[in-house]
């Protein structure tokens, strides 16, 4: 992250704001994004409803500029510092990001790599209440659309957040939480799509290793459930990831 300079005396939000939206001038557009990249960390005002309302979706357009790269890139970088920074103050707002995003990771390598550092700030800043959801939203939309690059940047997603949670959300009692994300790694193992079978096999590693081992058998039971219960898994799928649950903590299969 390159060192932000503060903003000269006497610069207001509301001039930040209308630079952001000069749609005819990307040199002001993005020098207005590191200005919100440093009143991010240094200015709550920026996240009042009616500036951060106006903020929001000038920077999701930067994002999908696709004249100006450096425009683009710079969006991807301020979203990831945003989050990293100030997650508890735009966590509700990760959806209005997450689908920009997602796309910017289809692309070449020079788009495709702030995208992806974007949705890991994203994804492991966030409460998982609130982005997993989200997340695993975004997989069966993809996945009903056919387009397996973006599910399996959504099911990346979802991996890195697991790699950052604990157990306690999956332990809630009266909660779904667990029997949501095993239907919805079940559901990305059936497509048969090589990339996002990978991403999903690494993902239930991930959500084994954040349940932990004493609750392998609640797993177990969740896996056998959800099989039963719709014929698309069928029971050789239920039999592979209890087998493998147990391989991660070393149990016989």
């Amino acid at each position: 992250m390159r060192e932000i300079r503060g903003l000269m005396a006497g610069y207001k939000i509301s001039q930040v704001i209308n630079e952001l939206s000069m749609t005819n001038d990307p040199v002001k557009q993005f020098n207005a994004l590191d200005n919100i990249r440093w009143l991010a960390g240094n200015d709550h005002n920026l996240f009042t409803n009616n500036n951060w309302g106006e903020v929001r979706p000038k920077i999701v357009e930067c994002v999908n500029n696709t004249k100006h790269e450096k425009l683009s890139i710079n969006a991807m970088i301020c979203i990831k510092d945003i989050f990293n920074i100030r997650a508890n103050k735009v966590e509700n707002d990760c959806d209005a990001f997450l689908p920009c995003l997602i796309s910017r990771c289809t692309c070449k390598k020079s788009l495709s790599e702030p995208a992806r550092h974007a949705i890991v700030a994203i994804a492991t800043q966030c409460r998982p209440e609130v982005v997993m959801p989200k997340l695993q939203k975004h997989t069966r939309t993809f996945c009903a659309e056919g387009n397996a690059l973006k599910c399996g940047w959504a099911c990346y997603g979802i991996r890195e957040a697991l790699i950052s949670m604990d157990s306690d959300y999956f332990e809630k009692v009266n909660s779904d939480n667990l029997m949501n994300i095993v239907q919805c790694i079940m559901s990305l193992l059936i497509l048969g799509w090589e990339g996002v079978n990978s991403l999903s096999q690494s993902s239930f590693k991930e959500l084994c290793l954040c349940l932990g081992e004493n609750n392998l058998p609640h797993l177990e039971k969740c896996i056998a459930e959800i099989s039963q219960s719709d014929a698309r898994f069928g029971g050789r799928l239920c039999s592979q990831l209890q087998n493998e649950a147990r391989r991660v903590f070393n149990h016989q299969g």
